[in-house]
């Protein structure tokens, strides 16, 4: 049996923080890319109301995340598990799409 190294976490202070609302990625043979993104809503005036309506939303990427296929995997499998014990405790988590190619604030979008 080959022997393993221990694996020692650098529990750095300098970690930079990010707050997403949304990802989108995909694989390949080649590799996997998870892109997390923050949306924005773009206002405009309803006509002569003093309401407001949303005219588009600004998706902004954040960071392109490059990893294997077996870290992504890895990586689906242990975010499945934090789902699943969330969800034990707290109650379902309920996803809502607006079709394919243009989800819900919040959703997962594979592309």
């Amino acid at each position: 049996m080959a022997h393993m190294p221990k694996i020692v976490y650098d529990d750095s202070d300098d970690i930079p923080e990010i707050f997403i609302t949304g990802v989108f990625g995909g694989m390949s043979p080649l590799g996997a890319t998870v892109i997390p993104y923050v949306e924005d809503p773009v206002f405009e005036s309803a006509g002569f109301t003093p309401q407001l309506r949303v005219s588009e939303v600004k998706r902004k990427p954040r960071v392109k995340i490059r990893m294997t296929p077996v870290a992504f995997k890895s990586m689906a499998e242990w975010m499945n598990k934090q789902v699943k014990q969330y969800e034990e405790r707290f109650g379902k988590i309920e996803l809502k799409s607006h079709g394919d190619h243009n989800p819900q604030p919040g959703s997962v979008d594979f592309q």
